[in-house]
């Protein structure tokens, strides 16, 4: 499990990872890199279970936890790290704005910026799997309980957020380069496409008008056969297997001239999600449960936005 989220602005009197009240006795910073780190008891017992379990960290950052703190471990919760800092892309001077792939500086530039939030990659998936593993083993049990996990979603969307930002922002460079390369290949592909299809079509027409002159031979020749003439003229068939490249298969394609018409087992009947949910909005409007509709339960929902701040 990570170490609490420390804020850069605290409150006296309260908790430096989730606003909590009932402060701890102050905690050695060894693990944030600074002294006197003010946590609620929750808190402080996580940290102190995590420094337990990751002695390397401990190691990394030069402190040692005094043995009296290692005492009253008892169940934790755990806080969302934030997203890592962009200040690796701003400082390669990156910005969708300013970047492109016309001049070998710029390439250079975005390289860079692509190498460094390729190697953020790592620690920011290791920040998502904890807070998955918390998602899959909190349960909220009361009203504190609510507001910790209302922090956990709020900064787990700015995480999400800042990666999106960052993803953006280095592919942006080479999707307008895809785009403008697909806009000098559109034109003459469009002219292939087009006149494919008007030699797909002509192709099409002639194998059916081959069809028709094939179907009217051989009824001449079986009428000619019924009259007693042994000397059928079958000389009018054509057969379409000689073209090179190019095979057809005579088929029979529906076309719907009334879908009112059609039998039932013939329609696909898709709920219109939207009236329902209209449905629903109106009746929420006035206060009211939804009247019942055939083939349609109604249940309590939870709309949420998390909002920026």
């Amino acid at each position: 499990m990570p170490l609490p989220n420390l804020k850069k602005t605290t409150t006296p009197g309260q908790c430096e990872a989730m606003r909590c009240t009932e402060l701890g006795a102050p905690l050695p910073g060894d693990l944030w890199g600074r002294d006197n780190v003010r946590l609620c008891a929750r808190h402080s017992a996580m940290a102190l279970d995590y420094a337990e379990k990751h002695p390397e960290h401990v190691a990394e950052t030069g402190g040692e936890l005094p043995a009296q703190l290692a005492l009253g471990i008892g169940e934790a919760t755990v806080s969302v790290s934030p997203a890592p800092s962009s200040t690796a892309y701003k400082r390669a001077g990156v910005g969708a704005q300013h970047v492109g792939l016309g001049s070998v500086e710029s390439v250079l530039v975005w390289l860079a910026a692509v190498k460094s939030a390729v190697e953020s990659i790592e620690g920011n998936t290791k920040e998502a799997a904890d807070v998955m593993a918390l998602a899959t083993q909190f349960e909220i049990r009361t009203h504190d309980d609510m507001m910790h996990v209302a922090e956990w979603v709020h900064e787990s969307n700015k995480s999400l957020k800042e990666l999106e930002r960052v993803e953006k922002e280095v592919s942006s460079p080479i999707s307008t380069a895809l785009t403008r390369l697909r806009g000098i290949f559109r034109p003459t592909k469009q002219l292939w496409t087009d006149a494919q299809a008007l030699l797909r079509a002509q192709l099409a027409a002639a194998r059916l008008r081959e069809d028709e002159n094939n179907r009217k031979v051989m009824e001449d020749a079986a009428s000619a056969h019924a009259a007693g003439d042994d000397r059928a003229d079958l000389s009018g068939l054509t057969v379409s297997t000689d073209l090179d490249g190019v095979s057809m298969k005579l088929l029979w394609k529906a076309v719907v001239e009334d879908a009112m018409l059609l039998p039932l087992e013939y329609v696909i009947r898709v709920p219109d999600v939207k009236k329902l949910k209209e449905y629903c909005g109106a009746a929420e409007a006035a206060g009211t449960e939804p009247a019942p509709i055939a083939g349609v339960r109604f249940e309590r929902d939870v709309a949420m936005r998390v909002q920026s701040r």
